[in-house]
C-alpha cells in the first residue's frame, strides 16, 4: 500500500532536518509510542500500542533512518512486531526549503500490514496515515526554538 502526502513546515530547512531525523523527538511527537532505546547509529528499538478503529495491539520493533542527503531527503524504515503479525512501513522523506524559514515536506509511505489487519482496517489506513501525519506536523510546527 502506497500513501503520499505533502506538509508545509514553519522551520527553516536544516532545523526541520535535525527535527525529522531526531527519533526521541518524534517519541514526544507520537503519543503511541512508550520507549525509543538507540541500538546502533541510526537505528533504534521502539515499543508502543497501535490502536485504530477498535484493532489495538502492542507493538516491539526497530527504527532504522538511511539514504541521508542532509538537508533534502531521508528514508526511515520501521519494522514493528505485534499480535497480529509483522508491519513494516518505509517512509521517503523529500525536503524543500519554500521560503528560508518555511520547508516543504513530502512523504512517500510503502506500507506491508499482515493479511488479517489488511482485512480488518486497510479501508481505512490511507485515511489514518494522512490524518496522523497531519497531526504529527502540527506537532512539529508548534516545537519552539532551541
Amino acid at each position: 500500500m502506497k500513501v503520499e502526502g505533502t506538509y508545509e513546515i514553519h522551520f527553516p530547512i536544516d532545523r526541520t532536518w535535525n527535527f525529522l531525523v531526531d527519533p526521541h523527538l518524534i517519541g514526544k511527537l507520537v503519543p503511541n509510542i512508550s520507549a525509543i532505546e538507540k541500538l546502533k547509529e541510526d537505528v533504534y528499538l521502539v515499543s508502543g500500542n497501535l490502536n485504530i478503529s477498535g484493532f489495538s495491539s502492542m507493538l516491539s520493533g526497530t527504527l532504522h533512518i538511511h539514504k541521508k542527503n542532509e538537508p533534502k531527503s531521508f528514508t526511515v524504515d520501521i519494522s514493528q512486531e505485534g499480535k497480529w503479525g509483522v508491519l513494516f512501513a518505509s517512509i521517503d522523506f523529500m525536503l524543500t526549503e519554500s521560503s528560508p524559514n518555511n520547508t516543504l515536506t513530502n512523504y512517500n509511505v510503502q506500507l506491508k500490514l499482515p493479511l488479517l489487519v489488511k482485512s480488518m482496517i486497510g479501508n481505512k489506513i490511507k485515511e489514518l496515515i494522512h490524518q496522523n501525519a497531519t497531526a504529527f506536523f502540527q506537532l512539529l510546527n508548534d516545537q519552539k526554538p532551541d
